[in-house]
């Protein structure tokens, strides 16, 4: 914790702009000490949502409920806002149970990946402490896109159009 403090002390006497820290979800992010010398506090956030197959909706959205229960009491604590620097699913089956891992055979399923970017939304839309978020991964190559791609990018898939609509709305 000394050595971060110091290295955001050094950074800001060469940079005047706004500074986070990417914490990966659970322990790090949630013992994180230094929060506090930072102006935003930044998650990677691939907290379980379900450990279900076929969960619904509802059961997504509270799976969610316990993982903002964590951000906000991180938030609070530093009085911080948060932006998410990493999240995302795959567009396979089940992406909910285990975000960060790899598709592992699992079928396509764009419709999995849009319903977990539906229920993000949902969540954060109006949270006073949510202030951006970056979705893993978008890639500027445009040959890695497309709904047979198992992959975390929304791009050309289900998951796009609800990007689309929660940015429209928030604009």
């Amino acid at each position: 914790e000394k050595e971060w403090r110091q290295l955001i002390q050094q950074i800001r006497g060469l940079y005047s702009g706004p500074l986070t820290y990417a914490a990966n979800w659970g322990k790090e992010f949630e013992q994180l000490q230094f929060w506090d010398a930072l102006d935003f506090i930044g998650l990677n956030c691939y907290y379980p949502l379900s450990k279900k197959d076929q969960p619904s909706k509802r059961e997504l959205r509270n799976g969610f409920d316990l993982v903002l229960q964590k951000i906000e009491k991180v938030t609070k604590r530093f009085n911080k806002p948060l932006v998410f620097t990493e999240i995302g699913f795959r567009s396979v089956d089940g992406t909910w149970k285990n975000p960060h891992a790899e598709a592992q055979g699992r079928n396509v399923n764009e419709e999995s990946q849009a319903l977990a970017y539906e229920v993000i939304f949902e969540g954060i839309h109006k949270k006073d402490w949510y202030k951006g978020i970056f979705w893993w991964k978008w890639p500027s190559y445009l040959d890695h896109r497309g709904p047979v791609n198992t992959g975390f990018t929304p791009d050309n898939k289900k998951a796009e159009a609800v990007v689309e609509k929660w940015f429209e709305k928030t604009n």
